[in-house]
């Protein structure tokens, strides 16, 4: 609503404005985190101290990674219309289909993000190069992260009829409610396909 970020323990700062989407990432490679934005409208990603740069348009869902294993955060957006990855100076890429949820992530330990969907018709994931899994169902929100600590991503679902957390070949655990906002899920992903919850 103000285009505020408060870092704990750090600066509070304005970058952004309404309807910006947050996109934190190494976007220098420097091994710190920038402050950063995605602004739908017109398909522009500003990052502080760094580059403003055009890349996306109206639609599109901002799913910034590491693809090509860098160190480097690299700007990205996935088309739902067309179910497209478009990585700036790298792949551009078909994979999924109409209803699936963006959920990159470094699925085989590599240190570089994979493309991957998840798809809530048939609770499957789909990961280009790697796995096909199904792992959730109808209603479930794909929560993808590193829950054992090995560098490797999980898959992993939140049901929030329940407030329960499966994550594949982990944990089941109840945590949270009904209307709950599982953390993982970043801000983009949330309002695109979750809001409301």
């Amino acid at each position: 609503s103000t285009g505020t970020w408060y870092v704990r323990g750090g600066a509070t700062v304005g970058f952004g404005t309404t309807g910006d989407i947050p996109v934190p990432g190494d976007y220098d490679g420097n091994g710190t985190t920038d402050i950063a934005v995605f602004r739908p409208s017109t398909g522009t990603w500003y990052v502080r101290g760094g580059a403003t740069v055009g890349f996306g348009t109206t639609g599109d869902i901002p799913v910034p990674g590491d693809y090509d294993g860098n160190g480097t955060t690299d700007i990205a957006v996935f088309r739902p219309s067309t179910s497209t990855w478009f990585v700036r100076g790298g792949i551009t890429v078909g994979w999924g289909g109409a209803g699936d949820i963006p959920v990159p992530g470094d699925y085989d330990g590599n240190a570089a993000t994979d493309i991957a969907v998840f798809r809530p018709s048939s609770g499957t994931w789909f990961v280009r190069g790697g796995i096909t899994v199904s792992w959730g169902g109808a209603g479930d929100i794909p929560v993808p992260g590193d829950y054992d600590g090995n560098a490797t991503t999980d898959t992993a679902v939140f049901r929030p009829s329940t407030g329960t957390w499966f994550v594949r070949g982990g944990t089941i655990i109840g945590w949270g409610g009904s209307g709950d906002v599982p953390l993982p899920l970043p801000d983009a992903i949330r309002r695109f396909f979750f809001t409301p919850l």
